[in-house]
């Protein structure tokens, strides 16, 4: 039999009503999808959030064990031991059970007292920069290590000069002293000078200085101590020879150093330098001093200057010894020549007769 499909209105409607229902079911199992996804996440991140620690949680310290190996030190010989000091080490969790001292740097000379101990000396050190280290193990076996820097100085006060006397032709009758530690001046606490020997009239400023002025000496020999104290109690002591001499005859052996056309300059009156003096003769020569004006044939006598006696003298010298240099303008180991006058426009010559 053959059926014919009838378009009615009631089909149409059935049609769209089915359509709607179709339309409801599909949202709600998409729903139902998207809630389980999210329920998964969620149960996800709060697995995660438990086994990973939060970003501002304070981290475990996971390096208790600190290996202290005390204060730097500075000794000044003849001072030649320290003590070294490792009892500030620590662990905070477990017990150290090991010290052990070793050299790092700095010369062969030492000794430990006791190298596997947490304080012990380290005598027979010598001039130089060491460095110790110390290495601590605790109960776990973790080792750490600190180092330690000692550094020794050579006690040293000596004075200008000291290595050969230092001789003065009269009518000088004045020496500056001087002391030249090699180690910082902070670590003294005082100094002293004092007379050894030698003839009974002289003068003397700031004795209890760096550096002494003697004066009104007369002719012979002396000698003078320098007694320096350090801050670890240690004493030190230089001596200096200081020879006064009648040069008013030359000998006949004596040498001749001519030095011509010399330049004036004007630090405090005219004057002529001669730089590095003992650099042209010996240190410990006797010798006199002459200038030879432009124009002239004549040697004219230049006396030193005397810091006790009035004189007269167009001309004088004096040697600087003052360290460092002196007034800012006069270098140390110069000779320098005074000229009272007004007449500097020539380029004079200077005889230094020594033997």
């Amino acid at each position: 039999m053959n059926t014919k499909r009838v378009a009615t209105q009631n089909a149409k409607m059935f049609t769209a009503v089915s359509q709607t229902r179709i339309y409801c079911n599909l949202l709600i199992l998409v729903s139902s999808l998207l809630l389980v996804i999210a329920c998964t996440k969620s149960e996800d991140l709060e697995i995660i959030g438990d086994e990973f620690p939060v970003e501002n949680e304070s981290p475990i310290d996971s390096s208790p064990l600190i290996a202290n190996a005390g204060a730097n030190q500075t000794i000044i010989l003849p001072t030649n031991f320290v003590n070294l000091d490792g009892s500030a080490s620590s662990d905070l969790k477990n017990a150290i059970v090991s010290y052990s001292w070793s050299k790092l740097l700095g010369p062969d000379e030492y000794n430990f007292t006791n190298a596997n101990a947490a304080q012990t000396p380290v005598t027979n050190l010598v001039e130089g920069l060491y460095q110790f280290q110390l290495t601590i193990t605790n109960t776990l076996g973790d080792s750490a290590r600190g180092v330690v820097s000692v550094s020794v100085i050579q006690n040293s006060t000596a004075i200008y000069g000291s290595s050969s006397a230092i001789n003065l032709m009269l009518p000088i009758d004045w020496v500056v002293l001087n002391n030249t530690p090699s180690g910082s001046s902070s670590n003294i606490t005082g100094m002293s000078w004092k007379k050894i020997s030698g003839p009974g009239s002289y003068n003397v400023s700031y004795s209890n200085s760096a550096y002494t002025v003697l004066y009104n000496l007369v002719e012979g020999h002396h000698q003078y101590e320098l007694t320096a104290n350090y801050l670890n109690g240690s004493v030190s002591k230089d001596t200096v020879n200081v020879n006064l001499y009648d040069v008013s005859i030359i000998p006949q052996n004596a040498k001749e150093l001519i030095i011509e056309n010399v330049s004036w300059t004007f630090p405090w009156y005219a004057t002529l330098p001669i730089t590095d003096f003992y650099g042209l003769i010996p240190r410990e020569s006797l010798f006199r001093i002459f200038v030879r004006r432009d124009g002239s044939s004549n040697w004219e006598d230049v006396p030193g200057w005397s810091m006790s006696s009035t004189q007269n003298t167009l001309y004088d010298y004096f040697i600087e010894r003052r360290l460092p240099d002196g007034a800012g303008m006069y270098t140390n180991g110069s000779l320098y020549i005074s000229y009272f006058g007004s007449d500097t426009l020539d380029t004079p010559d200077i005889k230094i007769v020594y033997w």
